[in-house]
C-alpha cells in the first residue's frame, strides 16, 4: 500500500528514494502524487540511511575479506594435508595471520572461532554438507565459488550507495546516473577487474568526504512529513473513490 512507501521514502530508504528520482514515468494519477511531493523526502537522513548503511557494509565486506583469506589459506593446508585436524589448524592460523591475542592460548582459540565462523557462512550458503570441519576438510577438494558477500556487486553497490548520498546531500539535482569521473572506476569494479582491499580502500577515502556533504548540506535535516501526509491522503482518498464507483481500472471494478 502507498502508506508503506511513502513511510520508506520519510526514512530515505535508498531503494524507495532511487525509485521516485530514476525519471519514472507515470501510468496512474495517484502516481503524480507521489512525484509532485518527491523533493519533500529529501533531508539530512540521508547520512544515516544511505552513509551509515554503505559504512557498515564496508565494515562487514572488510570481516569478510579476512574471512575469504583464511578460508583461501586453510583450504590450500587441507588439500596439501587432508588429515588436517582443528586443533592444528588453529594453531597455524594463529601464526600465518598474526592473530592479535593476550596469550597464544587466546590467539588459538580466536582462530579457531574464525574457523568455525568459516564453515558456519559456508554451510549457510549451501557450499558445504554440514556445519563442521569434516565437511569442509571434504569440500576442499573441489572447487568452490567466490564467497557471495565478496563479489563485485556487492563492491559496486558500496561504492554507488557513498557517491550518491554525497551528491545528494551536497545539494545536486538528486539522479541516480553516476557521475562521468567515478564511472570507468565503478565498470571495472563490476567487471571484477579491482581488487576487494582497494575498493574498500576507496570507500575509505569517501568518508571523510560524506561526513563534510552533511555537515555543509542545504537539505534541511527532516523530511516534509505534513506534505506527505496530505499526498497520502489525497491517494487514500481517490482509491477509495474508485472503489466505491466501481469506476473501470486499478481499485475500482478491475
Amino acid at each position: 500500500e502507498v502508506g508503506k512507501a511513502i513511510r520508506q521514502a520519510l526514512r530515505a530508504d535508498p531503494n524507495t528514494l532511487e525509485m521516485l528520482f530514476a525519471n519514472p514515468e507515470a501510468v496512474d494519477p495517484v502516481a503524480n502524487e507521489l512525484l509532485a511531493i518527491r523533493d519533500g523526502f529529501l533531508s539530512q537522513e540521508i547520512y544515516g540511511s544511505f552513509g551509515r548503511y554503505a559504512l557498515s557494509q564496508l565494515d562487514r565486506l572488510e570481516h569478510n575479506q579476512r574471512l575469504a583469506e583464511h578460508r583461501s589459506t586453510i583450504i590450500g593446508w587441507l588439500r596439501d594435508d587432508p588429515a588436517l585436524e582443528l586443533e592444528a589448524a588453529a594453531g597455524r592460523l594463529a601464526e600465518s595471520a598474526r592473530v592479535e591475542a593476550p596469550s597464544r592460548t587466546d590467539a588459538i582459540a580466536r582462530s579457531r572461532d574464525y574457523i568455525k565462523q568459516l564453515y558456519r557462512s559456508m554451510h549457510d550458503q549451501g557450499l558445504i554438507a554440514a556445519n563442521d570441519w569434516a565437511s569442509l576438510r571434504a569440500a576442499a577438494k573441489t572447487e568452490l565459488a567466490l564467497p557471495r558477500d565478496l563479489r563485485p556487486k556487492n563492491a559496486y553497490n558500496l561504492i554507488r550507495l557513498l557517491d550518491l548520498a554525497i551528491r545528494w546531500l551536497a545539494g545536486e539535482t538528486p539522479n541516480v546516473r553516476v557521475s562521468e569521473a567515478l564511472r570507468p572506476t565503478l565498470l571495472a569494479i563490476k567487471h571484477g577487474e579491482v581488487p576487494t582491499p582497494d575498493v574498500m580502500a576507496l570507500a575509505r577515502e569517501l568518508t571523510p568526504k560524506l561526513e563534510t556533504a552533511r555537515q555543509a548540506s542545504p537539505l534541511p535535516r527532516h523530511p516534509d512529513v505534513v506534505r506527505a501526509d496530505h499526498a497520502l491522503r489525497a491517494i487514500r482518498a481517490e482509491v477509495a473513490r474508485r472503489s466505491v464507483l466501481g469506476e473501470p481500472g486499478p481499485w475500482g471494478a478491475d
